[in-house]
């Protein structure tokens, strides 16, 4: 949602935003210079996780690419462009497929990482880099580094598992106030005697953070099995997945001081 009330609608296969009024109904269609995955609100303006038309995959030379990923806009022209690909595409053949990169806007900060490795970096409101917030606790397990040839096509079923279960992920950065909370994914099935589910990315734990300072609160916070966070705000906001709808979103709000003992 922008700072005036209207929601944007991302298409990831076309180059444009849509906005709806704050009774979610249809108001301007706007031209991007490239395709948006996600977006937030910055100021009057949009910060996008975007890759730019001038950018897409064109040829062998754009493996050994590392463009930038967020793109400040303002109405459809960008202002600013920061955080590059921390990785070759060439040299990271896999991780390509797997890796996304989580953010949140506070104020004139942005937070953004790459969801297979600490630290989270904080990004200025004119995309400079102006610091690192994070620290895995010691039960994190980073993502293996996959080279190619680690993957037989047909396989996944087999191979995915073996390689990718019980690593972590950095799933979601969300800002509640003056705190950070970033969730942590887990790679398994979702629940250990369903076989015939997806193998997959599952939310797990939190880590929690005075954005201002740096301090860790609170680390590998349990969520229930199943749950996914689905952002912040004034408050945590948890979808609790019962396997059918109707769903249930929960509201959690976290201790200013921890408890006594």
């Amino acid at each position: 949602m922008t700072s005036s009330g209207r929601v944007v609608v991302f298409d990831s296969s076309q180059d444009r935003l849509t906005y709806l009024t704050r009774d979610l109904l249809p108001d301007t269609m706007v031209q991007i210079p490239g395709v948006a995955r996600e977006g937030a609100s910055l100021g009057e303006d949009l910060l996008l996780d975007m890759t730019l038309t001038t950018e897409r995959p064109v040829g062998y030379s754009r493996l050994l690419d590392q463009p930038r990923l967020f793109h400040r806009l303002a109405g459809s022209e960008v202002v600013w462009s920061a955080f590059r690909l921390p990785f070759v595409p060439r040299e990271r053949s896999y991780w390509r497929s797997f890796v996304w990169f989580p953010f949140a806007v506070a104020g004139d900060s942005i937070y953004v990482a790459s969801s297979f490795r600490y630290p989270v970096v904080i990004l200025s409101a004119a995309g400079d880099s102006i610091g690192e917030i994070g620290a895995p606790s010691a039960s994190y397990r980073p993502f293996p580094v996959l080279e190619p040839g680690s993957l037989t096509p047909g396989r996944d079923a087999e191979q995915l598992p073996r390689l990718l279960g019980g690593s972590n992920t950095l799933t979601r950065i969300s800002v509640l106030g003056s705190r950070l909370v970033l969730t942590h994914g887990v790679f398994r099935y979702p629940r250990a005697s369903d076989a015939f589910t997806t193998f997959g990315s599952y939310h797990a734990s939190l880590d929690i953070y005075d954005r201002h300072t740096g301090t860790k609160l609170y680390e590998d916070i349990p969520l229930p099995e199943g749950s996914r966070v689905l952002g912040g705000g004034r408050y945590l906001y948890v979808l609790d997945d019962r396997g059918f709808p109707p769903w249930r979103i929960t509201k959690l709000s976290f201790r200013e001081t921890p408890p006594d003992g």
